[in-house]
């Protein structure tokens, strides 16, 4: 097992002064020479928000005192977060990449698509909590995610889905 501590997710938020930024901690164990997340927490100073689960914890969000159980959405209707137009239409919301994790785990938004570079710190945790709560995390061949913390820390465009109903559609904008 390690630990992967990232402790300031959502940089160019944190520059801004959004308050969308995070800091991740994900519980990692090892199979081969790849790893996967067991356990993750993603907190959100600004607003005192945490997001805490993994495969033995149940997923939870915690505002202040108030703790609430959450699971993704698994109700698909029109306000669908999708990455090509051909899947209809959509809201474009701009956060830290672990902040929009939690949102689809927390059941507020379906899907997140990430074209763009991450590190294997930037979204692990939010990965595992992203799977308790019912959600998957695929790479470009729609398999789930797994990670190299040592050598190659950066990650492939991944999608995070309350669901495998888009997996067709992102192996296809995968050129």
């Amino acid at each position: 097992h390690a630990w992967l501590v990232d402790p300031l997710d959502g940089t160019k938020e944190f520059i801004k002064r959004n308050g969308m930024f995070t800091v991740n901690i994900a519980l990692m164990t090892r199979s081969g020479q790849r790893w996967r997340p067991i356990f993750g927490v993603v907190y959100a100073p600004v607003s005192d928000t945490i997001w805490v689960g993994g495969t033995t914890h149940p997923p939870e969000r915690r505002d202040g005192a108030r703790t609430r159980k959450i699971e993704v959405n698994r109700q698909i209707g029109v306000k669908d977060e999708v990455f090509a137009s051909a899947l209809g239409p959509h809201d474009l919301v701009r956060m830290g990449s672990s902040l929009k994790a939690c949102v689809v785990a927390e059941g507020s938004a379906d899907l997140y698509p990430r074209f763009g570079p991450t590190s294997c710190w930037d979204i692990a945790a939010a990965h595992a909590i992203v799977e308790a709560a019912g959600g998957i995390l695929v790479d470009p061949a729609g398999d789930t995610l797994d990670y190299d913390i040592v050598d190659d820390v950066l990650n492939p465009f991944f999608l995070i889905a309350c669901n495998a109903r888009w997996n067709a559609a992102w192996a296809r904008n995968q050129d």
